[in-house]
């Protein structure tokens, strides 16, 4: 792992463009982490308002994938494409840097598409009952009954 890292500021005059996307893929996968946190709680809090106890039992199978797999997901672009790329640079730099790119297109996208959706599911549950949803302090599309703009 220590090299993978080492990697991002070795690459000499690409180093202006390695260093800044490794910083920005840093700060996004603390981002992910603390976002997915948020979202794990929100996801508690939700279903045990709207489905009770149940509610609670099916996040046991979903919080791996709200507060860890984003997270995951942006460090693999950091960790593993600096060892996909070294693998691929011996044979041709295009397709290294067409990799590259993919790659982390790909797990940030991923990533993203991820917790956008997390978020809409969220939305979806608490739609079902918005009154004890805004008890436990989330909402959805709709508001709650006693709610006056």
């Amino acid at each position: 792992m220590k090299e993978s890292i080492k990697w991002w500021f070795t690459r000499g005059v690409v180093s202006a463009i390695t260093i800044p996307i490794f910083l920005l893929l840093l700060v996004m996968t603390v981002s992910a982490f603390y976002n997915g946190g948020i979202q794990t709680l929100a996801y508690v809090r939700v279903t045990k308002a709207v489905w009770g106890w149940l509610g609670v039992i099916a996040c046991l199978f979903i919080w791996p994938f709200s507060l860890l797999m984003p997270g995951w997901l942006i460090w693999s672009a950091i960790k593993e494409t600096p060892k996909i790329i070294s693998q691929r640079e011996e044979k041709t730099k295009g397709s290294a840097v067409a990799l590259f790119v993919f790659g982390l297109i790909f797990l940030v996208g991923l990533a993203s598409l991820m917790q956008w959706g997390h978020g809409h599911v969220i939305g979806w549950i608490a739609d079902h009952d918005p009154d004890a949803a805004y008890k436990a302090g989330v909402t959805g599309s709709k508001p709650p009954s006693g709610y006056k703009p």
